[in-house]
């Protein structure tokens, strides 16, 4: 199996659900991705938020509470993808610590879940993890991504599907070094 075919499955076989019973991955996804797309960003950082919650699909509860969605989702990727993608996958979650650190009204317009989801990775940054967090050169990507997913959540809004993305999917993949899968 084509290895977008088995990333792009993970979505339609386990991303269904409803998180806090508003949006499902799979569509809060799909709306990140169309929101990226519609700004003009590079291929890399539709991607980037196409699959960032990849590793919710791939972890197991102890790994989750223990590693974090993010970075299980990122080193996964990454037998796959760049760092282009992987990066700002990773950093989404200090992305928004980042924000709600720099913007104290940023934090009072996340949804009750992702106050919640904030205050468990951590809450707010101390001036060392600031630093650090900027010293990354995909922390632009990080914070773009951060607020676009942020966004999106807008039960049955219209986007395009999965297959809208998979030539895109297919060109990262391959740039990445996986040989055609030929029919």
């Amino acid at each position: 199996m084509a290895t977008s075919d088995r990333i792009l499955r993970l979505f339609d076989e386990r991303a269904a659900y409803k998180r806090n019973g508003r949006i499902s991955l799979r569509d809060a996804a799909l709306e990140a991705a169309h929101l990226a797309e519609r700004s003009g960003a590079p291929p890399s950082l539709v991607l980037a938020a196409l699959l960032r919650d990849v590793g919710h699909l791939i972890g197991d509860e102890a790994s989750l509470r223990s590693t974090g969605a993010e970075e299980i989702g990122a080193a996964w990727l990454s037998r796959f993808l760049g760092p282009e993608v992987t990066e700002p996958i990773r950093l989404h979650v200090i992305a928004k610590r980042y924000l709600c650190t720099r913007t104290s009204h940023y934090l009072t317009r996340l949804t009750k879940e992702a106050r919640r989801s904030y205050e468990r990775q951590g809450g707010s940054l101390d001036p060392r993890e600031m630093a650090e967090f900027v010293k990354n050169p995909y922390y632009l990507q990080a914070l773009t991504l951060r607020r676009w997913i942020d966004v999106a959540k807008i039960p049955e809004v219209r986007v395009p599907d999965f297959e809208h993305y998979r030539p895109m999917l297919e060109r990262a993949i391959l740039t990445r070094g996986e040989a055609p899968v030929v029919a």
